[in-house]
C-alpha cells in the first residue's frame, strides 16, 4: 500500500531587530482513508519550530536546517538567533507491529499569505526511513526540515508563508 501524506505548514515571519523570522509547523492532522471504512492518522503533536533568525543580506541563497533530533545550522547570511525545535508526529490507527516506509516529497515553494515577498523554498524534510508500529497500531516521529532562502536580493515581507509538506507511506 503506498499513500501519499500532504498538510500545509504555515511559516510565520514576524519583525524582530532588522530581519528576523520565526517560522512554526502549523499544527494539524493529517487523515489517511482505508477502503475497509476505517482510518488512519497522523497528528502533530509538536510543531516544528525553525526559531528566530536574522538574513544579513539576500543576495545569496542561506539555508537554515532543524534536524529531527534538535540540532539547528545555518549557512551563508543567515544568523540564527534561537535554535528552532522538531516536530513529534503520531501515527494512529494503522496496522498492528507494521513497519511504515516514510520517503519525503520536496522540494516545496512556499506560498505567500498577501504581498510582494521573497520566498522560502522547503527542500528537505528530515525523517527517519521507517516506523514500526506497536500492537495498537500507534508509531511516533520526529520530523525536521531545511528552508532556502530566494537570494535575489529581494526582501522579506512580515506575512505568512505556507508549504505543503508531502511524503509518502508504504508498508
Amino acid at each position: 500500500t503506498e499513500l501519499t501524506v500532504m498538510d500545509n505548514i504555515i511559516f510565520c515571519y514576524g519583525q524582530f531587530l532588522a530581519n528576523t523570522i520565526r517560522l512554526v509547523l502549523k499544527a494539524g492532522t493529517l487523515l489517511i482513508f482505508y477502503q475497509q471504512c476505517t482510518f488512519a492518522e497522523i497528528i502533530f503533536e509538536e510543531n516544528l519550530d525553525f526559531g528566530k533568525f536574522s538574513i544579513v543580506n539576500n543576495s545569496n541563497v542561506s539555508e537554515l536546517t532543524v534536524t529531527r533530533y534538535g540540532q539547528s545550522f545555518s549557512s551563508n547570511s543567515l544568523r540564527i538567533i534561537t535554535p528552532g525545535a522538531p516536530a513529534l508526529l503520531k501515527f494512529i490507527n494503522y496496522p498492528a507491529y507494521t513497519t511504515l516506509y516514510l520517503n519525503p516529497i520536496t522540494p516545496t515553494t512556499g506560498r505567500v499569505q498577501s504581498g510582494n515577498s521573497a520566498e522560502f523554498i522547503l527542500t528537505d524534510l528530515d525523517i527517519p526511513a521507517s516506523v514500526t508500529t506497536d500492537g495498537a497500531g500507534e508509531a511516533s516521529m520526529l520530523l525536521g526540515g531545511t528552508i532556502e532562502s530566494s537570494g535575489t536580493g529581494q526582501s522579506y515581507l512580515d506575512t505568512d508563508f505556507i508549504f505543503s509538506i508531502r511524503f509518502t507511506i508504504n508498508y
